[in-house]
């Protein structure tokens, strides 16, 4: 059972278990975890002291004993891993002989993860910012008070004409609304604009409804091909504009221009939403569910699902386009500095 000796044995607060392919959403909740004060396992943290180690056992011995949470991160490429199913069961382990709650799922999908029963409680991540994620695990240790984050409108808008100064007229529709609004905008060397507009400046409805108009009818000339991308996100303090919630927003223009009805869109905008902007949209009857439809888009593009406006691909060239290559590749072309993407551990 879990008692007061095995207390004394916890190194960590938290352990984290997840697979590769959802590391930039893991690394965000680690970075925040951390810089909160909590002492996190997260493999990238601990390279020098896993060098050399036996890691069966040791990993064995972190998720069974040396954490007082484990956050398991629940996909289909958790449950193929070798490394994630040897994690888990350590964590069920520690589960089963313990008194209290110990494994904490947040899910990606609906893999069903044997010992992971349906009726237990789980935060789903399509749904969650790292931000909002780490706010949870806080409580759950009884910091009920940490705010980590800030509720904002990501916006990214990437067009095909190179004639088309996407941060300028991002920037305008911003200011069309309201000039008093400071959105942190930035511009990427393919000429994509991001901007992070704060939800208490300007509402995820209004920038719904305004200033996303108002940007399609700047980018709206002859010949040109656009995609805008709106999500609502959770901004961690210090994070910024290298949140995952902004550069999964970058990441999800390209997976947009991947899916093969948009790109072989010949003129006019493409409007997609993210989960979490289309949940809120509908609760608030600002959209109906049948405005738009789930995006076939390329499988882990994002931690969350993308939703097209119908219609969007209504003037269909049958000749072939090329994508908006370099939107896709705007994230792997940004310094480690602006971005946490692209961490590589073999074990996973």
């Amino acid at each position: 059972m879990h008692d007061a000796l095995e207390e004394t044995l916890e190194t960590y607060d938290v352990c984290l278990s997840f697979a590769d392919e959802q590391r930039s959403y893991v690394e965000e909740v680690a970075t925040l975890l951390t810089s909160a004060g909590l002492r996190v396992f997260y493999d990238s943290f601990e390279t020098a002291d896993l060098w050399g180690r036996d890691l069966y056992e040791h990993l064995d011995e972190i998720y069974s004993r040396r954490s007082r949470f484990c956050v398991l991160f629940i996909s289909a490429d958790y449950s193929r891993k070798v490394w994630t199913n040897h994690e888990r069961a350590a964590a069920q382990e520690r589960a089963l002989n313990s008194r209290s709650v110990y494994v904490l799922p947040v899910r990606f999908d609906e893999t069903r993860i044997p010992g992971i029963r349906s009726s237990i409680g789980y935060l789903d991540a399509k749904q969650t910012s790292p931000a909002e994620l780490v706010t949870r695990v806080l409580a759950k240790l009884g910091h009920e008070n940490h705010v980590t984050g800030v509720a904002a409108c990501v916006l990214a808008v990437a067009a095909k004409s190179p004639s088309i100064d996407c941060e300028a007229r991002l920037h305008a529709a911003i200011e069309a609304h309201d000039s008093d609004v400071v959105a942190d905008l930035r511009r990427y060397p393919d000429g994509t604009a991001v901007a992070v507009i704060p939800v208490a400046a300007i509402s995820l409805f209004d920038v719904f409804a305004s200033v996303v108009p108002a940007l399609e009818k700047a980018i709206a000339l002859p010949g040109a091909r656009a995609r805008i991308v709106l999500h609502r996100a959770e901004i961690a303090h210090g994070q910024g504009l290298n949140s995952v919630d902004v550069t999964a927003t970058v990441s999800a223009a390209g997976a947009l221009a991947r899916s093969r009805p948009v790109a072989r869109q010949a003129t006019g905008c493409v409007l997609a939403i993210s989960h979490r902007a289309h949940a809120e949209l509908v609760r608030s009857a600002a959209v109906t569910a049948s405005d738009f439809r789930k995006a076939d888009t390329t499988a882990n593009a994002t931690p969350w699902d993308i939703y097209i406006r119908t219609g969007s691909e209504a003037d269909v060239d049958e000749e072939p386009r090329d994508p908006i290559a370099r939107v896709s590749n705007t994230v792997q072309n940004l310094t480690a500095e602006n971005v946490v993407f692209g961490v590589q551990v073999t074990k996973r």
